[in-house]
């Protein structure tokens, strides 16, 4: 092969090369800039990343979040509320692998677990996290036993109740007062998820997860007692030590007890048709003999009691009665007024007798206390209240006295305070009206008002207190005005 030859297959050669380089490195450069799916990855509104597979970020996920799963028992962990992933196209991106992209989200926002938001509005509107909806149905059915003995309660759900003819009673509907719904939803595990039944029954009952207080029974103690003095209403004691089923149960030393304030998040109302035969004390009635000696006295009739078969229908609120009407009523049995004579006569002749102390009921008859003295829902409850005998019907003067206070008040509505001998002091709330002025003179039954639902009331009832000294004032105090009947 001449020289020339061999410089003509050189040339050849580095043509043939450069053409071949310059193919493949096009190729490269083709296959560098071609149109890829991909998905950019967003929290918060912010770009943190793109990546190649949506599924694998979030298998990636998945299985770092082990912790997460043996805490809540789940099957699969999920990427945080507001994370947002888009598939888009692209031709020359930055990409980042799962675990980098892991690791910026972990130290941003939480990851979720698929459970259900329960949301309860009313006066004080609750968001409860809970794991299955089973969990919250079971534990608002403990929070409803609670207030409803056992047997009564299954035998209205399995319409079991006979019909109440003779005394008796039946539960004619159970509802819970406040709007409550449930949704399924993914929820951050950095907020409390109820998991437990138990758990969120006592927090339904109780409104908090803080422990509640406990108290270690004295010698001595009664049920009665210890609910005062943790200012209870030996109802609310029994709803939160439910071992006790009546408040005459013994205690023994040592034995704890628990005394935490009830705050439901809900409101378990029950209404009630109840027939009950109730009886009707007789009446004193006082006569004077001239002829008799003073300081002597002789039952001239035996006092008997009546009977009243009462047709009533009560509302119950979280255990508490708020409303009673009595919708018929049977007398059974007349009462016989007790008769007796006193004599008056003295050496110096006749003398004038006062009237006696003798304290009258300030409601007619048939009448339903609904809420009895004492503490109720952490505050003392000053009084009784007393319903069922209707709007505007009569209320009257427990005793002889003069009128304290006619006027209202935010809380007490339309109110009277009657001032009596010995500094006795009763007060008659929520009046429909007032047909009294303040210093006038009353005698003992005397109409002084009309029932009514005025102020903060919980339905229409009168409430009744008695404070030895002027109410509200330092220094004096009530007690239970059923004392005074007794």
């Amino acid at each position: 092969m001449g020289k020339t030859k061999i410089i003509l297959v050189i040339i050849m050669t580095l043509v043939l090369s450069m053409v071949l380089i310059i193919f493949f490195d096009y190729d490269k450069t083709i296959a560098k800039h071609s149109p890829k799916d991909l998905y950019k990855v967003y929290l918060d509104g912010d770009l943190i990343g793109v990546i190649t597979s949506k599924e694998a970020l979030e298998q990636y996920i998945n299985n770092e979040q082990s912790g997460v799963k043996e805490i809540y028992g789940v099957d699969k962990v999920y990427p945080p509320k507001n994370l947002y992933i888009a598939k888009y196209i692209s031709f020359n991106p930055i990409v980042l692998t799962e675990e980098e992209v892991y690791e910026k989200i972990k130290e941003l926002n939480p990851f979720t677990i698929r459970g259900y938001i329960v949301k309860i509005e009313g006066e004080n509107p609750q968001k409860l996290n809970v794991l299955d909806k089973n969990i919250f149905e079971n534990a608002v059915n403990t929070t409803v036993e609670a207030f409803i003995p056992k047997e009564e309660y299954i035998a209205f759900l399995e319409e079991q109740q006979e019909d109440i003819k003779t005394p008796g009673k039946k539960i004619e509907d159970i509802y819970i007062d406040e709007k409550i719904t449930i949704k399924e939803a993914f929820i951050p595990v950095d907020e409390h998820i109820f998991i437990d039944e138990h758990e969120l029954s006592r927090y339904l009952l109780f409104g908090t997860l803080t422990e509640q207080k406990k108290y270690v029974v004295k010698s001595g103690d009664t049920i009665r007692d210890i609910a005062y003095n943790h200012q209870l209403g030996v109802g609310e004691f029994m709803l939160v030590n439910p071992q006790f089923n009546n408040p005459n149960n013994l205690l023994y030393e040592g034995q704890e007890v628990t005394v935490g304030l009830i705050e439901p998040i809900f409101r378990t109302v029950v209404e009630k048709h109840v027939v009950e035969d109730v009886i009707k004390k007789y009446q004193t009635e006082i006569i004077y003999d001239s002829n008799a000696a003073y300081g002597t006295s002789k039952v001239k009739q035996a006092g008997v009691d009546g009977l009243e078969r009462v047709v009533q229908k009560l509302k119950y609120v979280s255990g508490s009665m708020t409303n009673a009407v009595i919708v018929n009523s049977e007398v059974l049995k007349v009462a016989t007024n007790e008769v007796i004579v006193k004599g008056t006569r003295t050496n110096a002749g006749n003398i004038v007798i006062s009237a006696d102390g003798n304290w009258a009921w300030p409601t007619i008859t048939p009448y339903i206390i609904t809420s009895p003295y004492g503490w109720r829902w952490g505050r003392l409850h000053d009084g009784v209240d007393i319903s069922g005998t209707g709007h505007g019907s009569p209320i009257y003067a427990a005793n002889h006295g003069e009128v304290y206070r006619a006027s209202k008040s935010a809380s007490l509505g339309n109110y009277i305070v009657l001032r009596h001998d010995n500094e006795y002091y009763t007060i008659y709330a929520h009046l429909s009206k007032i047909y009294v002025t303040e210093n006038a003179k009353v005698k003992r039954g005397n109409v002084i008002g009309a029932m009514g639902n005025t102020g903060f009331s919980t339905g229409t009832h009168l409430h009744f207190s008695v404070y030895i000294g002027p109410p509200y004032v330092s220094g004096s105090r009530s007690f239970d005005p059923l004392l005074l009947y007794r």
